[in-house]
């Protein structure tokens, strides 16, 4: 029996599946007017980058750090989103991958190593982000001595408000903390961003057909006043 040959197969980096999966969803008001907002430039896409520093005394996982960045990515919908080239909708992706740059400045001067720490900080508040591809935050480690390390995390606001960006915190130290010991972190399910989105359109639904309905009704007790005091002339 001649011997069949097997086709060979060339690796690919696709997923076929990877498009399917993407959830798409409106904007919220306040994330119009962001988005729109954001169009007018540079500058005004960069007034949006919120740049939060936390400050970690003692040694520091690089490696803890970025195990604990990917779980809280994955866990949150609301980091792993971005935005249409129209923005009329915002598409959930299925993974996002964010990458813990470092950079070490522990070998200069101390007046040197402040002068380079804010240039980071600066460049991080100046970069702007890319709303169509993503992702929308990035994150950094600045190592300023052996037990002093500086963790950078930038987000633009269409997706992570104050109170946002308390969860998000609260949740990378739990994972950090915990996989620094090599436990599972422990963390109540976290709050649906579609579910969320949906109620404060919902919301800005019933407030704006009940604001339309008590102008109507301004109009009318208005119409009939005047017809009163024309009728009593």
């Amino acid at each position: 029996m001649p011997k069949v040959q097997e086709p060979d197969f060339v690796p690919v980096d696709f997923d076929p599946f990877f498009e399917s999966s993407i959830v798409t969803l409106p904007l919220t008001p306040q994330q119009s007017e962001v988005w729109v907002e954001s169009q007018m430039g540079t500058e005004a896409n960069c007034a949006f980058n919120q740049c939060f520093v936390l400050h970690f005394n003692g040694p520091l996982s690089v490696v803890s750090m970025q195990n604990a960045l990917d779980h809280v990515v994955d866990r949150h919908a609301a980091l792993r989103t971005c935005f249409d080239e129209e923005g009329s909708e915002q598409r959930i992706l299925p993974r996002c991958e964010v990458r813990l740059d470092f950079e070490d400045v522990s070998g200069l001067e101390d007046k040197l190593r402040e002068d380079a720490i804010a240039q980071i900080l600066e460049r991080e508040s100046s970069e702007p982000f890319d709303l169509v591809t993503g992702p929308l935050l990035r994150a950094k480690v600045i190592k300023e001595a052996s037990d002093l390390h500086r963790f950078v995390l930038t987000v633009h606001h269409i997706i992570c408000d104050g109170w946002s960006s308390s969860v998000v915190f609260s949740d990378l130290g739990t994972t950090y903390a915990a996989d620094r010991f090599g436990l599972e972190a422990r963390l109540a399910a976290p709050m649906s961003y579609q579910e969320y989105v949906t109620g404060v359109l919902e919301r800005d639904t019933y407030t704006s057909k009940k604001s339309r309905a008590e102008v109507e009704r301004l109009m009318v007790n208005q119409a009939a006043k005047q017809h009163l005091q024309t009728c009593a002339k």
